[in-house]
């Protein structure tokens, strides 16, 4: 399991929309529709799966031969917020 970080606040406590933490609510609340997409308010769910580097990964994993690569050679995995993306 590989965790990447895209600089996106972190995940709240108990069940609540993230719009309902207090962190959001102090951080993103009185931005404009497009500041809220970006980071730290924006979603981070898309941004792994974009990363040029997981997409090498899933290549070397659905090979005949797959195996898990380690693409942030023991670093932290550090994600580009897909909007900074031009794909």
């Amino acid at each position: 399991l590989f965790y990447w970080y895209s600089g996106t606040l972190a995940p709240q406590n108990g069940n609540i929309t993230v719009e309902m933490a207090d962190e959001w609510l102090a951080t993103c609340a009185e931005l404009s529709e497009d500041d809220q997409d970006a980071p730290p308010c924006g979603d981070p769910h898309e941004d792994p799966r974009r990363q040029p580097a997981v997409i090498a990964q899933k290549d070397a994993f659905f090979t005949p031969e797959g195996e898990v690569t380690n693409v942030c050679h023991d670093k932290p995995c550090l994600a580009t917020p897909r909007d900074e993306l031009d794909y």
